[in-house]
């Protein structure tokens, strides 16, 4: 699962919304999305209602996990007027949604961004992932992206006044189900509170985050090991019922390679 996680992390950003107060810039999370490809578009695939809460007024910033020690420092933004704002399916912020969106960044930003992390290739994918997609119980499944709850503030440090902590990560998941509703496919996967690790209480700040698939190969040693994982799914809600665990709604394949990769080829077109 370490591998698959890393390898879905290396494609994966978090929204850093600043704000200014009387003791000076705070950085707020706003989301999580995965940079994506399109044919010569790039951008970050994320939640409709993360983007709609991120001001237009303001640059936006990413959070970029690059799994160094000690965590890399960085202020990256993106200039407001650099941006484009694709609002792919966007309801009204319900587990029913649509909810999904694609903000379109400059080839400069990319470039940069290109340094650090990597582009999954959306429009490569496409006739194959749709012609056979993954089914719902074949390999491994992992969520990743931030979660607000582990958030952190340091102080003076590295030359900094002061450091905002967010922590990303990866976790294997079971997807329950899958349904598709309008032009839109949909999956729910658990989260449990077991587990070595401590669970969070909630889990904002995951909008926006990717759900990768690995299928799983058994090699001429009888070991299994997972493939590199691909995109299927987009994180945009979160329930609970009592004392169960919680269920985590996204987007699926088709949402996905369809309905996102025609919207943004459409925009160009």
């Amino acid at each position: 699962m370490a591998e698959v996680g890393r390898a879905a992390a290396d494609f994966s950003v978090g929204f850093a919304t600043i704000r200014t107060g009387d003791r000076g810039d705070n950085a707020v999370l706003g989301g999580s999305g995965t940079l994506v490809r399109i044919d010569d578009m790039y951008g970050v695939l994320t939640a409709d209602h993360v983007l709609k809460y991120l001001p237009a007024d303001q640059d936006i910033g990413l959070i970029i996990p690059t799994g160094s020690e000690p965590p890399l420092v960085h202020r990256f933004m993106l200039a407001k007027d650099a941006v484009s704002r694709l609002r792919v399916g966007h309801g009204h912020h319900t587990r029913e949604g649509p909810d999904i969106a694609l903000l379109l960044i400059s080839t400069l930003d990319a470039a940069s961004l290109g340094a650090r992390k990597s582009f999954y290739d959306l429009s490569s994918r496409c006739d194959e992932i749709l012609r056979n997609p993954p089914g719902r119980t074949d390999g491994l499944w992992v969520g990743c992206g931030f979660v607000d709850e582990f958030t952190t503030d340091h102080g003076p440090d590295r030359g900094f006044s002061a450091i905002k902590g967010f922590r990303g990560g990866a976790a294997a998941v079971w997807v329950k189900s899958e349904h598709v509703s309008g032009d839109f496919d949909y999956c729910e996967f658990e989260v449990g509170s077991d587990g070595p690790d401590r669970a969070p209480r909630k889990f904002g700040g995951l909008s926006g985050g990717g759900l990768w698939h690995a299928r799983l190969c058994r090699g001429e040693d009888g070991r299994i090991t997972p493939q590199r994982p691909v995109l299927g799914g987009v994180v945009f809600y979160e329930s609970t019922q009592g004392d169960g665990p919680t269920i985590i709604t996204c987007h699926s394949w088709r949402s996905i390679y369809a309905r996102v990769v025609k919207s943004a080829r459409g925009k160009t077109s």
